[in-house]
């Protein structure tokens, strides 16, 4: 049996992608409920949670961009919308882990980390409408 490499590091990206996403989400989820307690959770909480989700977006964008060289409808608008909002997902996650970081960044983390949460959800929709096509509920 031969094993294709480069085909199986595309195939990788449904596996990849669902772990930094529930990162970013929970970690937002966790900013919001400080938040409103007005009790914010320790700083390390979101150094692990975004250092890891980080690193998981950066291999979900690279996977995914393989992966989409694969498929043969891989020229749509929407596709590239899911590439390019990936790639800012990956980057929004490092700019918000790196100023996170910094303890006067507190607030700028807040309003990044709600922003790529949103970024997430909008990409992951598109992502689910590339797989599972709009009549899914239909």
């Amino acid at each position: 049996m031969h094993i294709d490499w480069s085909s199986l590091f595309g195939r990788l990206h449904p596996l990849v992608v669902h772990f930094p996403i529930g990162l970013i989400l929970g970690a937002a989820a966790l900013e919001l409920i400080g938040w409103m307690r007005k009790q914010p959770f320790p700083g390390i909480v979101f150094d692990a949670f975004l250092g890891v989700a980080t690193a998981g977006a950066v291999a979900s964008a690279l996977t995914g961009w393989w992966f989409a060289r694969q498929q043969e409808n891989a020229d749509g608008a929407m596709l590239q919308w899911h590439r390019w909002l990936g790639i800012g997902v990956a980057v929004l996650s490092a700019g918000t882990w790196f100023i996170g970081r910094r303890p006067e960044g507190a607030r700028a983390r807040r309003w990044l980390l709600l922003f790529t949460a949103l970024v997430v959800a909008v990409c992951g929709h598109l992502g689910g409408l590339l797989v599972w096509h709009d009549d899914f509920f239909q």
